[in-house]
């Protein structure tokens, strides 16, 4: 099989983030690995694998790789991939140690909670599906523009799955009060501006307007963490919000307490979905067709309640829904 640019694009990115992600995830503690965490573990790291290789047009290291996850697969958790031979593909020898990587932080113990279990399988079924699917399209080496899109419908996937690893992982770090920085004096209003500028491409899209009044705030805490509340939220009003509809947003600080606020104009939420909306997994009756993992709300709500703050929701009866997040 050839060699086409948008293998070089998929595999760097997407892939290795979501290896990355999985490898924390699942990285515990303790000595005791759940045989359903390897079972899944194993199954990622073998499909993921050989979907990598695939892409990049090598047959013998896939079958290389494919043999060390069946191993892990087996309960073998010092199960490596060996190294391709010389000359090898640049993408091949990083993907390979990326497999290693995973595996040997395997090996040093999985601790998750086996309550999440089920859901994650219930998350990760879809994109996977899709994966494969899409996956065996390409064995048939279709037009080289049909495989483009493909790819990057492939590409997308992994995105959401490494999106929900990561999102997982931190709240996994927030429950064991870990957070990975000392605190600090963060300004808030250019955390919020920043949110919106990156966001630039989606709003812009849809033709959102954008009504901000931003004051200056700033708060002592934990940047990063205070980062991933604002993207949330400012995400999930551009994904909630009708086309053509307008975002609200406000951000002041009075009497050393800051209080952001940011509104959307799309369905408002059911009534029994309010007080669900912040549970990890659940996702509300209204959202009308749109993707998401159903992790983001709750870890927002978990790095508020770190700062000692609160966040809330409150929807209209025929449109809008606020959230408020006060520190």
């Amino acid at each position: 099989m050839k060699r086409v640019g948008w293998k070089t694009l998929l595999l760097p990115g997407a892939l290795t983030a979501f290896f990355g992600a999985i490898a924390g995830l699942l990285a515990g503690h303790g000595e005791d690995c759940h045989p359903a965490w390897t079972f899944l573990a194993g199954a990622l790291l073998s499909g993921c694998a050989m979907l990598g290789c695939y892409l990049a047009g090598v047959r013998r290291p896939a079958t290389l790789l494919s043999d060390a996850a069946q191993r892990i697969l087996a309960g073998d958790l010092s199960a490596r991939a060996k190294a391709p031979g010389f000359p090898a593909d640049r993408e091949l020898v990083r993907l390979t140690e990326e497999f290693n990587e995973i595996a040997h932080r395997l090996e040093e113990g999985v601790s998750c909670g086996q309550d999440t279990l089920p859901v994650l399988f219930h998350e990760l079924k879809a994109p996977l599906a899709t994966i494969g699917g899409y996956a065996r399209l390409l064995e048939k080496n279709l037009h080289p523009e049909q495989n483009r899109e493909f790819a990057r419908i492939i590409h997308g996937e992994v995105e959401e799955m490494a999106g929900l690893a990561d999102s997982l992982l931190l709240l996994s770090r927030l429950d064991a009060g870990r957070p990975e920085q000392p605190p600090e004096t963060v300004d808030v209003a250019e955390q919020v501006r920043r949110a919106f500028t990156a966001r630039e491409p989606r709003w812009r899209e849809k033709e959102l307007t954008l009504a901000l009044s931003l004051g200056d705030a700033k708060a002592r805490g934990y940047g990063p963490l205070l980062a991933h509340v604002w993207g949330n939220l400012v995400d999930n009003a551009v994904k909630y919000s009708p086309a053509g509809g307008t975002i609200e947003a406000s951000l002041c600080e009075r009497e050393g307490r800051v209080r952001f606020v940011i509104r959307n104009g799309g369905a408002p939420i059911l009534p029994a979905d309010l007080p669900r909306v912040f549970e990890p997994f659940y996702r509300a009756g209204n959202g009308g067709g749109e993707s998401g993992h159903g992790v983001g709300l709750a870890l927002a709500r978990r790095i508020v309640a770190l700062h000692g703050g609160e966040i809330t929701v409150e929807s209209g009866e025929t449109e809008g829904t606020a959230f408020t997040v006060t520190l």
